[in-house]
């Protein structure tokens, strides 16, 4: 089952939240049913504010969207190795309703060659309601 990609790509700043609500509401509204617009809006709005404070220059949104299953990744471009964290806990509590609201979720974080982390990449997965219960 192949994907519709989507990105945005927006400055590191308080109003990409907005923006990235905004995008995310009009992929789904051409290409899935309504009911996924709310939780996808809080979803990407606690995604965006929590890689803004690691990000500089361009925070990036890349989702896919499937018939069943939406996937949103904030963060910087590059690779990603995802830990899924629906069950962990977390010390950011921020994530808690972000945790509740999709089918899956994590952070992700990319290490430079002296182990320190250089930046921060969060995804979620929202289903569909008919193909959960499938």
């Amino acid at each position: 089952m192949s994907a519709d990609t989507y990105r945005l790509s927006a400055p590191a700043a308080p109003g990409t939240v907005r923006i990235a609500r905004e995008f995310l509401r009009a992929i789904l509204a051409a290409t899935h049913e309504p009911s996924l617009i709310d939780a996808a809006r809080i979803c990407v709005s606690d995604a965006v504010t929590s890689v803004l404070p690691h990000m500089s220059g361009t925070v990036t949104v890349d989702v896919a969207a499937r018939p069943d299953r939406l996937i949103v990744d904030v963060g910087a471009n590059g690779r990603r190795a995802h830990r899924d964290v629906s069950t962990a806990k977390t010390p950011d509590q921020r994530f808690g309703l972000l945790r509740k609201l999709s089918y899956r979720s994590g952070v992700t974080w990319t290490y430079d060659g002296s182990h320190r982390p250089v930046y921060k990449s969060v995804w979620f997965e929202l289903r569909v309601p008919r193909a959960v219960a499938e």
